[in-house]
């Protein structure tokens, strides 16, 4: 079977007709009769050195894989691969043919493009676990009804029914995954959660020095407390550490203020900060050992029935009416409140970050934001050009 040449070893022409691939499905690879079912491939080139479709037979052999799963474009060459288990002898692995891997314009990954370098994942933070668990599910049609699946759950259900046809891979599903893994090990609070908050606290102390200086957080320990309480209150949008801290970045830096008054209706603006104004007195009446989630949140509503009674008096009489100009100077105040605590970026609910950060903390916040937009708009009489910094959208200057 085997062709033996003075510098090179060919499998022989003499093996012709079909090829069973070794699957329980007993399938074969088509070809016209009279056809041979392979060409005659080079096993050893005229260096000496093996090539692809030789050590690829001895290897699996000498590791003893039982299952060999490639992609479809691979199915010419396994009766090559069939017939040099026989000519060994040995018992070939059972084989399955699956769809290709295409990009979101379906074009085949590339390792060009680096679409399949794993050294990227690890520098985007990805867990070596959602990885898995994100490429297992790459045309695999399981009947979990869920897609986060732990690796001992995948070992315990995994089979071979895979999807007909090529499969597109969605990084949004990786990122999916990867947020709840991270969830899962800020809830369990393990050694996965230690690592976690130890990689935040590094590049944070790396890009926001003297923020956390200002913050007071420079004994490590309560560093440490801190990080790990946040990471608990917004554990649902964890991807990495730098995404984590550029999402909460105000939680590591003081406020950015602006440098331009709002713009817009004045009558609006001086209803917006007479609700600030209300809320900075009323949580200045907490004490330190009052500041806590239920009481705030306390403070909070009787802001909000304050300005209701202030707005509307008695006239507000129709249920649906009150019921709708409630939720609508609610939703204006804690919309303010993000504004002048966190700078309006998206992150932990309010009550909690206004925990986190202190009493000290965020009433400093709110009365500067305060004070230092009136200064402002008195500096600044009639229109002006507002670069979009107002104090309704403080964004991140770094």
């Amino acid at each position: 079977m085997l062709q033996y040449y003075p510098r090179r070893v060919r499998i022989s022409s003499s093996s012709r007709g079909s090829a069973c691939l070794g699957s329980s499905k007993n399938t074969t690879v088509p070809h016209k009769h009279g056809e041979a079912a392979y060409e005659d491939p080079i096993l050893l080139k005229s260096d000496g050195l093996p090539t692809y479709h030789l050590a690829n037979v001895v290897d699996d052999h000498h590791m003893k894989i039982t299952h060999v799963i490639r992609a479809i474009e691979w199915m010419p060459s396994t009766p090559k691969h069939l017939v040099l288990y026989a000519a060994f002898g040995w018992q070939p692995p059972i084989f399955a043919h699956v769809g290709l891997l295409l990009d979101e314009k379906r074009q085949k990954l590339s390792k060009r493009n680096m679409d399949v370098d794993i050294g990227s994942y690890k520098n985007q933070g990805i867990f070596p676990e959602a990885l898995l668990n994100h490429v297992a599910l790459l045309g695999w049609s399981h009947s979990k009804g869920k897609d986060f699946i732990p690796l001992e759950k995948m070992i315990e259900i995994f089979d071979l029914k895979f999807t007909k046809g090529n499969t597109v891979v969605n990084p949004a599903k990786l990122i999916f995954l990867q947020k709840q893994y991270a969830q899962s090990y800020i809830e369990e609070s393990g050694a996965k959660f230690e690592e976690i908050v130890e990689e935040v606290m590094l590049l944070a102390t790396k890009l926001c020095q003297d923020g956390i200086k200002q913050l007071g957080l420079v004994n490590k320990g309560d560093f440490r407390t801190y990080v790990a309480a946040l990471l608990r209150i917004d554990s649902k949008q964890y991807i990495s550490a730098k995404d984590f801290i550029e999402r909460n970045w105000y939680f590591f830096n003081p406020l950015t203020l602006p440098t331009e008054p709002p713009v817009g209706d004045p009558g609006q603006h001086e209803e917006d900060e007479s609700l600030i104004a209300s809320a900075s007195r009323h949580l200045d009446k907490l004490t330190t050992s009052q500041w806590t989630i239920s009481t705030i949140k306390q403070a909070l509503q009787s802001i909000v029935d304050e300005a209701h009674r202030q707005r509307y008096g008695d006239h507000d009489t129709d249920t649906g009416d009150s019921s709708r100009h409630v939720k609508d100077i609610n939703k204006a105040l804690y919309h303010w409140l993000r504004k002048t605590i966190l700078g309006g970026r998206p992150g932990p609910g309010m009550p909690d970050s206004m925990v986190l950060l202190g009493r000290d903390h965020t009433l400093q916040r709110l009365d500067t934001a305060i004070h230092h937009t009136r200064d402002l708009r008195e500096s600044r009489k009639g229109p002006v050009k507002c670069n979009a910094i107002g104090l309704r959208s403080l964004v991140l200057v770094s």
